[in-house]
Order: structure tokens, then C-alpha cells, then sequence
């Protein structure tokens, strides 16, 4: 796995367990989930990797290449579980389906809200937030402050507003040092209430697969 993509992993399960402690999961369950982040993109591995760098939007046709690494990634880890015992189900789910949307306008499935298993609709937010706050070959890293803002507004829409509850109720401070950031000094509205933006977000999203 390019080193990118392994870091990807690794801080998508960091978050994705900060965010199983806010939603009271613990034990095995909790730690399936958070194993399973790390292996989310595994799929992606067999995709071109210029279509993974490329610096600028993707067309449809490739778009629509990219979109084939959540079916990719549940078949890579399927094989693997056979003979390794650590690939849980959880993994092979969340590789699948974390693209999947709280309204049904997400893939593979079109799959919406409880329709999505837990474990997919977790990852699916730190996912997202951990691609906004990183640098990527298209757009630069987002502050933490801007991408709780646009996740907490995709609530109902694309994620599901329980884990966007738990995100936003996480430290920002915290967020921000695992980030590598500071802090604006701006308080984040709850769920569900409408906030002034501080600043235009930034282009780019159409391809943030």
C-alpha cells in the first residue's frame, strides 16, 4: 500500500475510535470498527495510481474507475480472511460500503440510514473529515474548524446525524493537534443549527472519493 494511503488508515482509525468511545461502543465491537478503518481504502490499491494523483477534478469515466475500490477492497479482504483470521467482517463491510449516504445517494447500493450497517456510517464521517484535513494531490488540507462545519451541514444528507453528533462533541483542541493546526477561536454549532461559514469552502469535493 503507498504510504499516503497506509497514513490514510491509520489516522481514519484514530478518529474512527475517538468516535466509538462519543458513541458509547466499547469492547470488541469497538475495536472491530476501528480495525476495519484501517483497511476502508484497501481497494484502492489496484486502482491506477495517476488517477490517485492526479492534480485536478476527475473526468466521469474516471470518477466512475475510482468508485470500483469499495467493491475491490471487500473482495481483496474476503480472500485474505480465508486464511487470516484478524480480517473481520466489520473490514470487509466498511470497505464496501463506506461510501454509502444517510439519503440513499451514495454507492455501490444506494443503501440509506439503517440500511448502512454502524460500522460503515462511523467510518464514512472520519473518512471524510480525515480527507478534508489532509493535504491531497488536488486541494491542500483543510482546517479543522471549516471541515466540522461542512460535515456537520452534510448531517441527514450524506452522514449519519448521530455520528456527526459525536464528531462535533469531540475536543477540537485534540482534533487540531493531531492535525498539525491551531485552533480559530470559533464555537461549532450543534447539530441541526445553522451556522455563519467563516470562509468559502474550498473547490474540489466532486472528486473526494
Amino acid at each position: 500500500m503507498n504510504p499516503d494511503l497506509a497514513q490514510h488508515g491509520v489516522r481514519t482509525a484514530w478518529l474512527t475510535g475517538r468516535l466509538c468511545e462519543q458513541l458509547g461502543l466499547e469492547g470488541a465491537q469497538a475495536r472491530s470498527i476501528t480495525a476495519a478503518a484501517l483497511t476502508h481504502d484497501v481497494g484502492k490499491q489496484l486502482l491506477p495510481q495517476e488517477l490517485l494523483t492526479k492534480p485536478a477534478s476527475l473526468t466521469r469515466i474516471e470518477h466512475g474507475i475510482v468508485r470500483h475500490h469499495c467493491a475491490m477492497g471487500a473482495w481483496m479482504l474476503r480472500q485474505q480472511a480465508q486464511s487470516d483470521v484478524s480480517i473481520s467482517g466489520d473490514a470487509v463491510t466498511v470497505a464496501l460500503l463506506h461510501h454509502e449516504w444517510w439519503n440513499g445517494h451514495g454507492y455501490p447500493f444506494g443503501l440509506s440510514r439503517q440500511q448502512i450497517p454502524l460500522a460503515a456510517r462511523i467510518v464514512s464521517v472520519a473518512d471524510v473529515f480525515d480527507a478534508l484535513c489532509s493535504e491531497r494531490s488536488y486541494k491542500g488540507a483543510w482546517p479543522v474548524n471549516l471541515a466540522l462545519d461542512y460535515i456537520r451541514h452534510r448531517a441527514s444528507v450524506q452522514f449519519d446525524p448521530w455520528c456527526v453528533e459525536a464528531l462535533v462533541s469531540l475536543d477540537v483542541g485534540v482534533l487540531a493537534q493531531q492535525y498539525g493546526e491551531g485552533v480559530d477561536p470559533v464555537v461549532i454549532a450543534p447539530v441541526g443549527v445553522p451556522a455563519r461559514p467563516r470562509t468559502e469552502a474550498p473547490a474540489g469535493l466532486d472528486f473526494l472519493v
